[in-house]
């Protein structure tokens, strides 16, 4: 799995260093969805070190991911029967400050979506 995964690492890196903001969003985004794309095939019982290794880096690349979105993604947590869900809250281009009332759209996580919400 680390092999074809070796790539997008060094672009980001290449990229953030260089100071190109989106292309290194872009590539935190890609990184993300190749690690979550690579570990759908590990899941299993028990749970292989593969597995929990790219979940961690898939989870780490959508957070620096979602600091850079445009715009950037809230992490949040949803309080549901005496737990928390994880998830982002995204803004409306130019409102910045506390939201008015405004509709609100929630979408549940499930085993098609970005890991860093389950």
């Amino acid at each position: 799995m680390n092999g074809w995964l070796r790539p997008i690492g060094l672009q980001r890196s290449l990229c953030g260093a260089a100071g190109h903001d989106v292309s290194a969003r872009e590539a935190y985004l890609r990184a993300s969805n190749y690690y979550r794309t690579a570990y759908l095939f590990l899941y299993g019982a028990p749970p292989c070190s593969d597995l929990l290794q790219a979940f961690e880096r898939e989870s780490a690349t959508f957070r620096k991911f979602a600091l850079r979105a445009d715009p950037p993604l809230e992490p949040v947590e949803i309080p549901y029967e005496g737990t928390t869900l994880p998830g982002y809250f995204v803004r409306l281009h130019g409102v910045m400050a506390q939201p008015s009332s405004r509709p609100t759209a929630m979408t549940p996580p499930s085993m098609s979506s970005i890991s860093p919400l389950r």
